[in-house]
């Protein structure tokens, strides 16, 4: 009796957001379990320790290990006995095990899944086992570049499970189906989703699923380029979460904050100082490639192109875990690469594109930021001096950008095609378009003119490369203002200009 008391004790601070204090008393049941050798309560608590078999929609590998060791513990003890519960909780400890490199273990999960679900052949079985089979290929698939296309398969999926009685069940389902749609483009299945998962959450009526809504209406809102009411939904989010898991919190409100400041405002050295930090507890493919990505914007062109160069290796193993990051580290690379003027690794990036252009990139499961292959490419051929081929991608980007109501992707892409457009002989179009990405830059309140001082010599073959690099203050001068002027002159006599 005491071990049950717990146990529902947890279940209701659990729907309270108060994981700290649930933990507290799930690890109370599981002891009293064990005492009397009660294994379902035990493998009960277990899951509940681990916040329940939908968990909370994202994870970012800093969980708390017992709840890995008591889902392992709890499935153990239960056999072959309790299908329904040993299938809950393997998809929570797949989950969890995301970013691991446990991929035999995963993948034996994964196959466990898969038999529980024929063998107890309902809607919820079927859910949770075509959801544990979904967050396996996010997590190691048998491609990469490929993660993208097993989202086509995610409506049957959601067809499942809205025939389940489980709402929380079909939030979750509803929340991965929201993201999948958003990598496949059709923005408007995606706010659809996220409109029901509201709907649910206000069923539900408990914080732990309201977070998640709030989060993702957040960054569409940030998406469409509504900076003031976005950010306030992403830090409402972060309040409730906060409580539930400190460590996602951090992810999503220091992260996505960041984020935000970088795309509106072209700021990032808090982004770059918080990346490295993070860098030297979570060394991952993505973390080092946004480390990348932030010294090169600031200018530290030797780190960024070290930094990039040591994860382009060829089999793309430093990049992975989970694989469903693997294409926002890629374009954080190739950003590297055109802002440093590295052509090898250009050259290197260039094909990583072509798998993924259908796709809108975005590391699961965020509806934010998303980045357009074509715009990625685009600046790779500019690097690689084909502006024809960049304007061709470019006017793509564009296209699509328009389409899919993507204001910073819009923007920017206008911006390098009208440089595109410039280097081919398209002066007139490149006034135009430089002048569109002015005008939506003046609309939505973004500083995409990013100020710096750069040093550049030839190359040899025709071209100029990047060697050093001022942003903000210049050593001897001060920082930019707006009415600065820069003049260009020969200055060492031979009547060209320098």
């Amino acid at each position: 009796e005491r071990a049950a008391a717990l146990l529902e004790l947890g279940e209701q601070e659990l729907l309270c957001a108060d994981l700290a204090r649930a933990r507290l008393s799930f690890r109370a049941a599981v002891e009293a379990a064990r005492a009397t050798g009660d294994v379902v309560t035990l493998a009960r608590a277990a899951l509940g320790f681990a916040g329940g078999d939908i968990g909370f929609g994202w994870e970012v590998g800093t969980d708390d290990p017992a709840s890995a060791e008591l889902l392992r513990e709890g499935l153990e003890a239960l056999g072959e006995g309790e299908p329904r519960l040993a299938l809950r909780m393997i998809f929570r400890l797949v989950y969890l095990l995301v970013f691991s490199d446990e991929d035999e273990q995963r993948a034996g999960l994964v196959g466990r899944a898969e038999q529980l679900g024929r063998r107890l052949g309902d809607p919820e079985a079927a859910t949770l086992a075509e959801s544990t089979r979904l967050i396996g290929l996010l997590s190691r698939s048998p491609d990469p570049l490929l993660v993208f296309d097993h989202f086509e398969g995610l409506l049957p999926m959601l067809e499942r499970a809205e025939e389940c009685d489980r709402e929380d069940l079909l939030f979750r389902s509803v929340q991965l189906s929201a993201f999948g749609y958003y990598v496949l483009g059709r923005m408007a299945d995606c706010d659809r989703a996220v409109a029901q998962m509201d709907a649910i959450a206000q069923r539900l009526g408990s914080p732990r699923f309201t977070w998640e809504v709030d989060l993702n209406r957040g960054m569409r809102l940030l998406d469409h380029g509504d900076r003031e009411a976005g950010v306030a939904l992403v830090l409402r989010a972060g309040a409730v979460v906060r409580l539930l898991r400190p460590d996602i919190h951090i992810a999503i409100a220091t992260l996505g904050l960041l984020t935000t400041e970088w795309f509106f405002d072209g700021e990032v050295a808090m982004s770059r100082s918080v990346y490295e930090a993070m860098e030297k507890v979570l060394p991952r493919g993505l973390i080092k490639a946004f480390v990348a990505f932030a010294a090169a914007m600031e200018g530290d062109l030797e780190t960024a192109r070290r930094t990039m160069r040591a994860l382009l290796t060829d089999d793309l193993e430093s990049l992975r875990r989970p694989d469903g990051h693997t294409p926002t580290a890629l374009w954080a690379l190739a950003l590297t690469a055109t802002l440093v003027g590295d052509r090898e690794a250009g050259a290197r990036l260039r094909p990583l594109f072509e798998p993924l252009r259908p796709y809108v990139i975005s590391p699961a499961p965020a509806l934010g930021f998303g980045q357009l292959p074509e715009w990625h490419i685009g600046r790779l051929e500019l690097l690689a001096d084909k502006p024809s081929a960049a304007v061709r991608e470019l006017r793509t980007a564009v296209a699509r950008a328009d389409a899919y109501e993507l204001v910073g992707a819009a923007g920017l892409a206008r911006a390098d095609l009208a440089v595109a457009l410039h280097r081919h002989g398209g002066a007139n179009e490149a006034a135009q378009m430089l002048a569109e990405a002015e005008s939506l830059a003046e609309r939505y309140g973004v500083d995409w003119a990013i100020p710096y001082l750069g040093l550049l010599v030839s190359d040899g073959n025709s071209g100029l490369r990047l060697v050093a690099r001022y942003d903000g203050d210049i050593p001897g001068w001060g920082g930019f203002a707006r009415n600065d002027r820069f003049l260009v002159a020969d200055l060492n006599g031979d009547g060209q200009d320098d």
